[in-house]
């Protein structure tokens, strides 16, 4: 009877979701926040914001046409601005857009490869 209070109780905090859950969808504005959710109602500022707080596989929105800063890519993700002009201005000689990838050569092999510069 001990063990199964104690195996209830273990199994309930295992059920709580970690306090920083990444989102599956972000959004950003020109008007946003990136302390914010990055949410609809309150979107980050730039893509590196959103970035932070989208998960693996997720997707980050456009919400209204500007420049969303500099970006390194760290995950499989999707910019979306479909039907907004969103945009990463770079400087000359100025990498504005970083692809980190990883090479697996076995299921648990975190092995970092090269970064691509865009």
């Amino acid at each position: 009877m001990k063990y199964a209070a104690s195996f209830g109780a273990a199994l309930a905090l295992c059920a709580v979701a970690p306090a920083n859950a990444q989102q599956v969808r972000t959004f950003v504005s020109t008007v946003g926040d990136d302390l914010a959710a990055c949410s609809r109602a309150a979107p980050c500022k730039t893509f590196a914001g959103a970035l932070s707080k989208t998960g693996l596989g997720g997707e980050i929105t456009c919400l209204d046409a500007g420049g969303y800063g500099a970006i390194t890519i760290t995950k499989s993700i999707t910019l979306n601005c479909e039907g907004v002009a969103g945009g990463i201005l770079g400087s000359a000689g100025i990498v504005s857009i970083t692809i980190n990838t990883f090479k697996r050569s076995s299921p648990c092999s975190n092995e970092r490869s090269a970064a691509v510069g865009v």
